[in-house]
C-alpha cells in the first residue's frame, strides 16, 4: 500500500447504524474517493458492560454484542455495496487485531496489526471493514476500545488521513465552538489543558500520540459522517484538524541560524538565487526571523533606516509543505508581534491572492506589488511604496546566471 493511498475511517455505531440516513452518506460518499485511489478501513465499536451488574453478566452481555458487530459490520458492507463501493467484512476471528486481554471478562488492547488480510482487501479493489474486535494468543476474542483499534491500525499501515467520526463534528473549545485545527507539537499544551470530559481528554491524548507516530504529511480529523466527503478532499474541513507541524523558533540576529540550510530553503521555495551578499547585508537591518524547527519555512522581518514601519523582507515555505497551513501558522506569529508591517511581491507571483487576503492595503506597478497592514496613514502608505518599489533586489534573476539551471538542482 502506498502511503498516499491510505485512510483509516471509524464510526460509533450507536451514532451511526442507528441513522440510515448518516450511513447512506458515508456509503454515498465513499465511491467518489475511490476514483482518486483512496481506500478506506472502516472500524465499528461494539457494545460492552458500563456498571458491576454488567460485568456480573459479561458472558451474556458479550455474546450479543458479538452478534450485534457481526450484524452492524454487515449493514455497513451492504451500505458500501449498494452505493457502488466493492466491500469486504473481516469477521472477528480473522487474527487482524493480535490483542491482550485486559483484567477480567473480555477487554483488551491491541498488541500488534496483521496487515495481510487489509493489505488483500485493498489490492482486490475491496474496501475492508473491520470490527472492533481482537484476538489473544490463545484464541479467545476481545472487545476493543475502537479508538484505540482505529490507532493501532492506522499506525501499522500508515495511513495519510485518519477520520474519527462523532456527533458533535469534532472537538469543541469552552465556548462551544469547534477546534478547527491542531498542530502538535505546538498546540498540545494549549489542548490538554482545556477542561472536558474524561473520555474526551483520554481522547485527546491519543489521537496527539497517534499523529506523533504518522508520516509527517498525515493528519488525523475528527468529524461528522455528513462532512467526510470535504475532510477527505480538502485541507480544509468543518471538523479539528490534528497534523504534525514543526515549532516555529524566533531569532534576533543570525548567529544561531543555520545560513546554509536557510539559503536552500528560500531559493527552492522562490525558485531563485540569492545575490552573494545577501546575509551578509541582512545582518545590520535584521529585526526578527522566524525560524521552523526543520527550516520548512521563514520569515524575516527588517527594520529599515528612516522607517518606522518594520519589512517583510522574506516570507518562505518550503514546497513539501505548501498546502497544509503552515503559511498560516508562520503569518500568525508574525501578525502577533507586528502590528504594522509591508511588503513587497512581483506582480506575477502566485501567492499574490493568499497576500491580498492578508493586507488591508495595496498599490501595484506593472513589476511590484506593495502591501501593508496597520497602516491608516495615507502619506506614509506613500513613503513606504516609493521605498519599496526601489529597494534593490535579492535574487540574481535567470539570465544573469549562466549556469542557472544546475546551481538550483544543486541546492
Amino acid at each position: 500500500m502506498e502511503p498516499a493511498k491510505r485512510t483509516v475511517v471509524f464510526r460509533h455505531p450507536r451514532t451511526l447504524m442507528g441513522s440510515c440516513r448518516q450511513c447512506s452518506s458515508i456509503g454515498n460518499h465513499l465511491p467518489r474517493s475511490n476514483h482518486v485511489h483512496l481506500r478506506k478501513t472502516l472500524l465499528l465499536l461494539p457494545q460492552y458492560w458500563r456498571s458491576s451488574w454488567d460485568l456480573y453478566m459479561y458472558k451474556w452481555r458479550w455474546k450479543n454484542s458479538r452478534h450485534q458487530v457481526t450484524t452492524e459490520t454487515m449493514i455497513m458492507v451492504n451500505f458500501l455495496e449498494a452505493s457502488g463501493a466493492p466491500a469486504h467484512p473481516i469477521f472477528s476471528g480473522s487474527n487482524v487485531l493480535r490483542a491482550e486481554s485486559i483484567g477480567r471478562g473480555t477487554k483488551g488492547k491491541v498488541t500488534c496489526v496483521n496487515k495481510e488480510a487489509l493489505e488483500w482487501c485493498i489490492s482486490s479493489g475491496h474496501i475492508p471493514v473491520l470490527s472492533s474486535i481482537g484476538e489473544t494468543s490463545s484464541s479467545q476474542l476481545v472487545s476493543i476500545d475502537a479508538v484505540h483499534a482505529t490507532a493501532e491500525v492506522a499506525k501499522a499501515v500508515q495511513a495519510m488521513k485518519v477520520l474519527f467520526l462523532n456527533t458533535t463534528g469534532g472537538l469543541r473549545d469552552r465556548g462551544g465552538r469547534i477546534i478547527e485545527e491542531v498542530h502538535i507539537p505546538a498546540d498540545l499544551d494549549a489542548l490538554m489543558k482545556q477542561s472536558c470530559s474524561s473520555q474526551d481528554h483520554k481522547t485527546k491524548e491519543l489521537v496527539c500520540g497517534l499523529v506523533a507516530d504518522l508520516p509527517p504529511l498525515s493528519s488525523v480529523v475528527i468529524t461528522s459522517a455528513k462532512t467526510i466527503l470535504t475532510e477527505l478532499f480538502t485541507h480544509h474541513g468543518s471538523g479539528t484538524m490534528f497534523k504534525k507541524t514543526e515549532r516555529i523558533l524566533k531569532y534576533s540576529s543570525l548567529k544561531d541560524v543555520d545560513i546554509d540550510r536557510l539559503k536552500k530553503l528560500v531559493t527552492r521555495s522562490f525558485g531563485r538565487v540569492l545575490k552573494e551578499n545577501y546575509f551578509k547585508e541582512l545582518e545590520g537591518r535584521l529585526h526578527t526571523v522566524y525560524l521552523s524547527e526543520g527550516y520548512s519555512a521563514v520569515a524575516v522581518i527588517t527594520q529599515e533606516a528612516g522607517l518606522n514601519v518594520p519589512y517583510l523582507d522574506k516570507f518562505s515555505i518550503s514546497l513539501q509543505r505548501q498546502g497544509e497551513g503552515t503559511s498560516d501558522m508562520l503569518w500568525n506569529c508574525v501578525r502577533r508581534d507586528f502590528p504594522s508591517l509591508f511588503w513587497r511581491s512581483r506582480i506575477s507571483n502566485k501567492v499574490n491572492a493568499w497576500y491580498f487576503k492578508r493586507s488591508e492595503g495595496s498599490w501595484s506597478n506593472s513589476k511590484w506589488t506593495v502591501f501593508w497592514y496597520g497602516i491608516s496613514n495615507q502619506q506614509l502608505s506613500y513613503t513606504l511604496v516609493e521605498w519599496a518599489v526601489k529597494k534593490p533586489k535579492s535574487f540574481h534573476e535567470p539570465d544573469e546566471y549562466e549556469e542557472w539551471p544546475a546551481i538550483t538542482e544543486s541546492l
